[in-house]
């Protein structure tokens, strides 16, 4: 049997969407008290990872500020899923916007560069994503702002050459 959550607006809303989560199969035979109880434990989890989620993604902004502090330009302070820095190499300025997911350390960050010069042939600003470089779900947030930052610089020389050859002035 095809089971699906009923779940109100908030509930949808905290968890990240009706397709976050799957629901167990109900099988023929199978006792009603036992699959509730499974539903129940697989809601409390994700519940669980949620709130640890967030309060590491909390710590890793906090990180952020404390040891980049001159290069925030905003984050969310609500959810702690953004922050955007700013960040220049040789006289080129560009933008950093770091995106954490619901389930963060389980996914790494995906960072998108964003040229302050440079747009591209829809009117919009410039961009380049980076979401595949090592990453490791236990590094600390220090670990990790020490990750991050290197993988900034790093990138920085390619984001430029991008930018001038792709982007428009």
């Amino acid at each position: 049997m095809v089971c699906s959550y009923l779940l109100n607006k908030c509930c949808c809303r905290m968890i990240g969407g009706r397709q976050t989560l799957t629901p167990p199969t109900f099988n023929d035979g199978q006792q009603l008290v036992h699959y509730v109880n499974h539903v129940r434990e697989q809601m409390i989890s994700y519940t669980n990872l949620l709130v640890e989620s967030k309060q590491k993604r909390m710590a890793f902004i906090q990180t952020f500020l404390a040891r980049l502090p001159g290069h925030m330009l905003e984050f969310d302070g609500t959810h702690f899923v953004k922050m955007s820095l700013l960040f220049s190499t040789c006289g080129f300025h560009y933008v950093v916007h770091v995106s954490l997911a619901r389930t963060f350390p389980r996914e790494q960050p995906i960072m998108t560069f964003e040229s302050a010069y440079h747009l591209n042939r829809r009117s919009q600003l410039f961009q380049m994503t980076c979401n595949n470089y090592p990453y490791n779900p236990r590094w600390t947030a220090s670990e990790l702002t020490d990750h991050i930052k290197l993988l900034i610089i790093e990138k920085a020389k390619l984001f430029k050459e991008k930018s001038l050859q792709q982007g428009i002035i």
